[in-house]
C-alpha cells in the first residue's frame, strides 16, 4: 500500500515522454560578431583601427602622427669641385653630371613652407663658398612652380663658385615636388 500511495503522489516519466527543457540564459561573451567582437561586453568593430574596442574607453578615429622633424633628401657629387671649376676649366655642365649621390638630413623644424624647404635643401646640397653665401642670403621665394634666389653680391672668384654652386642648387631644387624652374636674381 505504501508503494501505491507513493506511486499515486508522484508522477513518473517514462522513456517515451520527453524531458521538459528550461530555456538556457545566453553565455556572457557568447555573442561574437563577424569580427570576433563581444557585443555584450561593449565591444564593437572599429574599421579605422582594425580592432574591437569599447567606444567609451577608446575613440574609433585615426590620429595622424605628430611630426617632430623633417627629413630632407638631396644629391651631392663625390667629385672635387676644383676638377671642374678652377678658373682654367669651367665645366659646370660636366660637374652637374656628377651630382648623383643621395644623402638625407633631418631638421627639427616641421611644416616648412616650400620656400623654406628650398633654402634648407640648397644649403644642405652645397659646399664651400657656395654654402657660405647661401647661408647669408635672404629668404628664397616661390611663385607658382618657380624658386627665386635673392641676388648674390659679386666678389673676386664668384665665377668659380657659381660654376659649381649653380648645378648643386638647381639639381636639388628641381627635385622638390612642384618645382620646375630656378631663377637667380
Amino acid at each position: 500500500m505504501a508503494v501505491a500511495m507513493l506511486a499515486a503522489g508522484c508522477s513518473f516519466l517514462t522513456p517515451s515522454q520527453p524531458i521538459p527543457q528550461q530555456p538556457k540564459p545566453p553565455l556572457v561573451g557568447g555573442d561574437r560578431d563577424a569580427h570576433g567582437c563581444i557585443g555584450s561586453a561593449g565591444y564593437s568593430w572599429c574599421e579605422i583601427k582594425q580592432k574591437c574596442l569599447r567606444p567609451w574607453e577608446e575613440k574609433c578615429t585615426s590620429t595622424p602622427p605628430v611630426a617632430t622633424s623633417t627629413i630632407i633628401n638631396y644629391l651631392i657629387s663625390p667629385e672635387d669641385t676644383n676638377k671642374y671649376c678652377n678658373g682654367a676649366d669651367m665645366d659646370s655642365a660636366g660637374y652637374q653630371k656628377t651630382i648623383t649621390v643621395e644623402k638625407s638630413s633631418t631638421t627639427p623644424e616641421t611644416n616648412l613652407t616650400v620656400a623654406q624647404l628650398a633654402k634648407k635643401t640648397a644649403i644642405l646640397a652645397t659646399s664651400g663658398m657656395c654654402q657660405n653665401v647661401l647661408h647669408q642670403l635672404g629668404d628664397f621665394t616661390v611663385a607658382s612652380s618657380t624658386v627665386e634666389i635673392p641676388p648674390i653680391d659679386g666678389w673676386a672668384g664668384i665665377s668659380i663658385t657659381m660654376c659649381y654652386c649653380q648645378p648643386q642648387v638647381e639639381v636639388n631644387l628641381l627635385r622638390l615636388p612642384g618645382i620646375t624652374k630656378v631663377i637667380w636674381k
